[in-house]
């Protein structure tokens, strides 16, 4: 027997490993750069002795022979959140050009009731010239692999299966029965354990975003998640499993993700309420931010605490400038941005060139209001008066900062959209921005809840999914 897993991303490769250890298996993926990756791991990291029991390949011709064909491709959704389909496809129409007499097809990939008998068998009756069930067979076996889990791992997990006939449904249940410690249950139907896997889906993601709303809500409320988790945790092993494991608490730390931004949230301290308006700065300390400008603005406003966050050329400089100023505090680089915004009541970005980033996404999600300068990239989340504040530069750029990074010989122009020579905002419109603004908590609820808005608008928890498997994809 020899089986032939196609894809061999996180799911796909785990499973080679696991089969390769009773059985002869060739792992497929199209991706030449991916097999050759992975040829240069050791017989250690791989988990197998790559060449005895385990071929990896991206030529077609090495799976000719192949009695089992395992398809492990990944099935995103597409910009309209939409099923794509198109690797499962393409992945099928491979398959169907080696497709024998006998052969069985497991389909392990994510997809709604249906699709193996609907969308994938015709395939295969088409590029092969046989007839489903009569010549061949399929089955669909849904991946239950939780990337990071070191506890469940892939012969912990109990495997649902199911076939496309008696016959299969036999021969797919001892197949994967002689790996999986956990068990094996068998589906009624093809669409009954391609549906179980939808719910599975489903019930992940709103795990974590359950998850995720109460680690913002408690860590406003100064009260420490990890502790409130363990706490829960006594509960069942099943709340255990759901509200720890599921979200890699490890040693201390829970890993939450931001619609699309994973964030690592270590022991979640009390929030300190700030009795003083407090303004804030993070990023490089060098004059294409112009974190020079703030601190003008800050020497004029000194009712108001500025506290700027980050390190570089200009560090020194401004803190020599920023003694004498009470108001002003430099807290050098910090590791959680979150923690750093979310204690500061205004954020101010007046770079001279490009200012959207993630201080500005991180601003978002915790409603904090912005005022940066207009230039490219911005307008992107941030409409002037609507979701922030944006100030036109105007000013000559100060040639007094010697040592410092060069200031960009261009920058485009926030409203003609063409070239134009980068400058300052001006410190004096800033510090009557940072005042009026301060005066005025309503506009500041209403600039950061539109921002807040568009960040979850545009920064979708899709986005780290497919971000998570071009890390799996690539290593």
């Amino acid at each position: 027997m020899l089986i032939g897993v196609i894809g061999l991303g996180y799911v796909g490769l785990l499973l080679a490993n696991a089969f390769a250890e009773k059985y002869n298996v060739v792992g497929f993926d199209i991706n030449h750069n991916r097999i050759n990756s992975l040829k240069k791991l050791t017989p250690q990291e791989l988990g197998v002795n790559v060449g005895k029991s385990l071929i990896l390949t991206d030529s077609i011709i090495d799976i000719c022979n192949c009695n089992y064909f395992i398809i492990t491709v990944p099935t995103p959704i597409n910009k309209n959140n939409e099923p794509d389909l198109s690797l499962l496809i393409n992945a099928t129409k491979l398959v169907s050009s080696v497709l024998k007499n006998d052969d069985i097809v497991i389909f392990e990939s994510t997809v709604y009731p249906g699709v193996t008998e609907e969308v994938c068998v015709p395939i295969l009756e088409k590029g092969s010239g046989l007839v489903f069930n009569n010549d061949f067979q399929v089955g669909y076996s849904p991946e239950r692999i939780n990337p990071g889990d070191k506890l469940h791992t892939i012969k912990k997990i109990k495997k649902v299966i199911s076939g496309s006939s008696k016959e299969a449904e036999t021969k797919i249940y001892e197949l994967y029965s002689s790996i999986i410690d956990a068990g094996v249950y068998i589906a009624e139907s093809i669409k009954v354990a391609e549906a179980a896997k939808v719910i599975e889906n489903a019930q992940r993601d709103l795990n974590i975003a359950f998850v995720n709303e109460l680690a913002q809500i408690f860590y406003k409320m100064g009260i420490d998640t990890n502790e409130v988790l363990e706490a829960a945790s006594t509960n069942s092993q099943a709340s255990k499993e759901l509200l720890i494991q599921k979200f890699g608490l490890d040693g201390g730390k829970i890993k939450v993700i931001y619609n699309g931004f994973l964030g690592d949230h270590i022991k979640y301290s009390k929030q300190v309420k700030n009795k003083q308006f407090t303004v804030g700065f993070i990023g490089r300390l060098d004059t294409p931010k112009g974190v020079e400008v703030l601190i003008k603005a800050a020497k004029k406003l000194i009712k108001y605490k500025f506290k700027i966050a980050g390190n570089g050329p200009l560090k020194n400089f401004l803190k020599g400038e920023s003694n004498s100023f009470d108001n002003i505090e430099f807290v050098g680089r910090v590791n959680n941005p979150f923690n750093f915004i979310n204690n500061i009541d205004l954020l101010v970005v007046p770079s001279v060139r490009e200012p959207l980033g993630n201080v500005i996404i991180e601003a978002g999600f915790l409603k904090k209001p912005v005022i940066a300068s207009r230039v490219y990239g911005i307008s992107e989340l941030i409409t002037d008066n609507e979701s922030g504040i944006l100030l036109m530069p105007k000013c000559e750029l100060d040639k007094n900062f010697d040592g410092t990074l060069k200031h960009p010989e261009y920058v485009i122009n926030g409203i003609t959209k063409k070239l134009d020579q980068p400058k300052n905002i001006d410190y004096l419109e800033l510090s009557n921005t940072i005042e009026e603004l301060a005066d005025d908590r309503k506009k500041r609820e209403f600039l950061s809840n539109n921002l807040n808005k568009k960040v979850l608008k545009n920064c979708k928890l899709v986005n780290y999914f497919n971000q998570l498997e071009n890390v799996y994809n690539t290593f």
